[in-house]
């Protein structure tokens, strides 16, 4: 449904926000199950090289692809505008983990919840007919037939 009409800004949008949220998901798991087992120095010193640099990455990452994603979800008028504004709202401080206070990434994280939830339920409602001819008359464009 909506990858018709989100053209190739969304499928960038949706590639790289999949591989941020990927790659946040192998942050956290490290985060919270392998560097408690590390000693404080270890942990230092792996936040200071690569591992560090990996992690700036995957946030870079996670951060342009949710602003693409969101601009091609809104773009494509498929999505609540409402919900995807949630959406990248929250994600924004999500995807920046390392730089916001704990309490700013968990309310983003909650924020993007609730956008996703609203846009789940109007892909789950939505039947294909309907969403295709109103993007096509927002568009200007006549149904054929």
């Amino acid at each position: 449904m909506m990858r018709s009409t989100a053209g190739a800004l969304g499928l960038v949008g949706y590639i790289l926000n999949s591989a941020g949220l990927a790659g946040a998901f192998a942050i956290e798991y490290t985060l919270h199950f392998v560097f408690p087992y590390l000693g404080g120095g270890t942990v230092s010193g792996l936040l200071a090289g690569g591992t560090g640099r990996a992690f700036l990455i995957t946030s870079v990452v996670l951060l342009v692809g949710v602003v693409t994603f969101s601009a091609a979800a809104i773009r494509s008028g498929a999505m609540p505008v409402v919900g995807v504004l949630l959406y990248a709202v929250g994600m924004v401080p999500g995807s920046l983990r390392s730089v916001v206070p704990l309490p700013v990434y968990l309310i983003g994280l909650v924020l993007a919840g609730v956008g996703i939830a609203w846009m789940a339920a109007r892909l789950w409602s939505a039947e294909e007919e309907p969403v295709v001819a109103r993007v096509a008359s927002q568009r200007g464009m006549r149904p054929a037939g």
